[in-house]
This record gives C-alpha cells, sequence and structure tokens, in this order.
C-alpha cells in the first residue's frame, strides 16, 4: 500500500489498486492511496477487501487506459478496510 502519512485513524479515501496475473490467477500487486508518495515506500499493511479482488477484464484494457479498480478505504488502528467502488 502506497499511503501518505497525513491518513488519520477512521479517515477513509478513495485509492487505485493495479492488478497483477499470478500463474493462473489475478491479484492486487498494489494500492495507491491519495496523499504525497513521491518517494514514499510501499507498506506491507494488512487491508480486509469488501467486493470483487480478482478482476482479469482489467488486464484486457487497452495499454494507455486506465487499468486499475477504485476502492473505498478506511483506516483503522492496525489495519485498513477497502469497499469496491466499481
Amino acid at each position: 500500500m502506497y499511503m501518505g502519512s497525513d491518513w488519520l485513524q477512521g479517515e477513509t479515501r478513495v485509492c487505485q489498486a493495479i492488478q497483477a496475473r499470478k500463474s493462473d490467477t489475478y491479484e492486487i500487486n498494489a494500492i495507491f492511496c491519495p496523499g504525497e508518495i513521491r518517494g514514499v515506500p510501499g507498506h506491507h499493511i494488512p487491508i480486509r477487501f469488501w467486493g470483487r479482488v480478482s478482476r482479469p477484464e482489467i488486464l484486457d484494457v487497452p495499454m494507455g487506459e486506465a487499468r486499475s479498480s477504485r476502492w473505498r478505504c478506511s483506516r483503522k488502528s492496525d489495519d485498513f478496510t477497502c469497499y469496491a467502488i466499481d
């Protein structure tokens, strides 16, 4: 997860998830949330997803167009919960 340091506990933001193919499955490779993330390393944080995580049709979108899905994510004390928007 890539996020800015200004994200408060209990706050909700809309994030973009990038998906990758891993053998016979598709999984979220990274999730980017608003805030200053330039030069910020990714974090390995527990995230609970509500909605369809595997979206192979996203990889059929031509390069240069949006190849991601949107999620509404809420920061808890030690983890995040993300709900599918599209």
